[in-house]
């Protein structure tokens, strides 16, 4: 009986999750350019652990981006600084997972050159280019697809 009563509790919270990787991957894109959406997207994965990798990769993310929506340089660059060891302790855990390799890739590819955390674009670029035709998932593929391209990485063909 108690069994069944955590299957039913953990399937009702689980169809009513804040943390749905569809709405996150839509904050996450706008939360670059809308400081309300990024305080959204913060709060929304707050309680999100190590435990669900790429819910994870994006909390990492967003915490990063925080430092475009403070003034404070000690801040921004703390923000860069435990973003960076979040994204990067989740992907040595995972090295596979595609989602965080874009997300790692994205990071990289959008901030400051003298913050010197772009080792790894090659790397991400090439991974990406070679599990891109494997993927399932039309959300990820375009969103990678738009990445690639908008920073002339490759060509869309080379994506066919």
């Amino acid at each position: 009986m108690r069994a069944l009563l955590i299957l039913y509790i953990s399937t009702f919270t689980a169809g009513t999750s804040s943390t749905d990787l569809g709405s996150i991957r839509e904050l996450y894109v706008k939360a670059s350019t809308d400081e309300e959406v990024h305080s959204k997207l913060v709060s929304t994965l707050e309680p999100v652990e190590q435990g669900s990798p790429i819910l994870f990769g994006y909390k990492a993310a967003a915490h990063m981006m925080s430092a475009q929506y403070t003034y404070n340089p000690y801040s921004k660059y703390r923000y860069f600084k435990e973003g960076r060891s979040m994204i990067e302790s989740v992907i040595r855990s995972h090295p596979n997972d595609v989602e965080l390799r874009y997300l790692r890739l994205s990071i990289q590819l959008n901030l400051p050159e003298m913050l010197n955390y772009s080792e790894n674009i090659n790397e991400d670029k090439n991974f990406l280019l070679q599990e891109f035709k494997s993927l399932s998932d039309p959300s990820l593929k375009n969103r990678i697809r738009e990445l690639l391209i908008h920073f002339e990485l490759c060509k869309a063909s080379e994506l066919q």
